[in-house]
């Protein structure tokens, strides 16, 4: 059951996953790609100046939903003419402007020298295309993109659930307030306790009493437990075997017992058993854990 050391364990989990979703982000932005090379129409490509070698993003720029690009075929080559190594990007990032502009990252070239590069595209439906279609060039970021991509949502789920479980607990506290200790000779005590007696079909004689090691309320809610004793010589009192526990609720203004276990004398519900009905009860019934010992 949710206490309030829920409240304790989600608030460390809820700081630090605010903390690292923030730096989460700061490295997902610097994972985007750095600074632009070139920015070519896609009709005709053209040519970029790249100073350094190194990696270098190939981006499609366009209105959303153009299909201007499809079955494009694009191609870097250096001064010399020969092709530059490349590969497709796997995890790929959108961006969306503001004017509807729509950039994503495709390919990433391997450039072995600096130098003059044309890019050229072929294959492309001449009947889409606009000046808006653009290919670009530009340096990447400093982080790997999926590892930013994954750092945030981590850190999105771990917020999330500290969240959910904060609400949780703190809708728990109410109930926790309510528990409380029946007094001795209190008219709840002694009902309590009748109604314990009663269930096992004890005499109200004064012929035996329990010897209470637990005994608390929550609202119409009760948990007993406890042990019979008898009277002996003088006033002493001595335990019997008769070990009992209990989950009463009151009803109609009379407690009535909803759960019960004894030993010995209670064969047909064993403790294992007693147990689990008494976890399906304190779910279903959303009952406060300090009900319990």
């Amino acid at each position: 059951m949710l206490d309030q050391s829920l409240s304790f364990a989600t608030l460390p989990l809820l700081l630090v996953s605010g903390l690292a979703l923030l730096k989460g982000i700061a490295r997902l932005i610097a994972a985007l790609p750095g600074g632009e090379l070139a920015k070519l129409p896609l009709a005709s490509g053209g040519s970029a100046d790249v100073r350094e070698a190194g990696e270098v993003l190939l981006s499609l720029c366009g209105k959303r939903g153009s299909t201007a690009f499809a079955g494009a075929s694009l191609a870097l080559h250096d001064a010399a003419g020969a092709a530059v190594p490349s590969s497709a990007i796997a995890i790929r990032l959108l961006r969306y402007g503001l004017d509807g502009e729509t950039t994503v990252a495709v390919r990433r070239f391997a450039i072995r020298a600096p130098g003059r590069h044309r890019l050229q595209a072929s294959g492309c439906d001449p009947e889409p295309l606009t000046a808006n279609n653009r290919l670009v060039l530009a340096r990447p970021g400093g982080t790997p993109l999926f590892l930013s991509v994954l750092s945030v949502v981590t850190a999105a789920a771990a917020l999330l659930a500290g969240l959910v479980f904060s609400a949780l607990s703190a809708f728990a506290q109410p109930a926790m307030a309510g528990v409380s200790v029946p007094a001795v000779g209190s008219p709840a005590r002694t009902a309590i306790l009748d109604a314990v007696r009663s269930e096992l079909r004890l005499a109200r004689d004064g012929g035996s009493r329990f010897k209470v090691f637990h005994l608390k309320t929550a609202g119409a809610w009760a948990y007993f437990e406890g042990n019979e004793i008898v009277p002996v010589e003088g006033r002493e009192w001595q335990e019997t075997d008769l070990t009992v526990k209990a989950l009463l609720r009151e009803e109609d203004g009379r407690w009535r017992v909803r759960a019960l276990w004894s030993l010995p004398g209670n064969e047909r519900l064993p403790l294992r058993q007693f147990e689990r009905r008494l976890a399906e009860l304190r779910l279903r019934w959303q009952l406060p854990a300090g009900l319990f010992p």
